[in-house]
């Protein structure tokens, strides 16, 4: 556990690097990985990787459906008739 003053300290140190925090955290979902040098360009000069942007919708990737509320009775997966079962529903041949 941390003590009172572990945890002012703490909350001081997160204060003082928010801004290099939520760049961080905003560049990887752009670009997904980061090679150290990238990381240190980013921190320190504020630089973002010169290469081609992987995700462009903020972080969200796949079936966004799920976000939006869209219907999802129908099969999502051609040819499955919309029923995908596990292990334990298949039965011993």
């Amino acid at each position: 556990m941390f003590s009172y003053t572990d945890n002012l300290l703490l909350q001081a140190l997160m204060k003082k690097h928010k801004r290099e925090h939520s760049l961080l955290a905003e560049t990887l979902l752009e670009y997904e990985t980061l090679t150290g040098d990238e990381v240190r360009n980013l921190i320190l000069k504020g630089k973002k990787p010169n290469r081609p942007i992987i995700n462009k919708n903020g972080g969200t990737r796949g079936d966004t459906s799920v976000l939006s509320g869209e219907d999802r009775s129908k099969p999502r997966l051609p040819g499955m008739g919309g029923k995908v079962g596990t292990r334990r529903d298949a039965k011993d041949v």
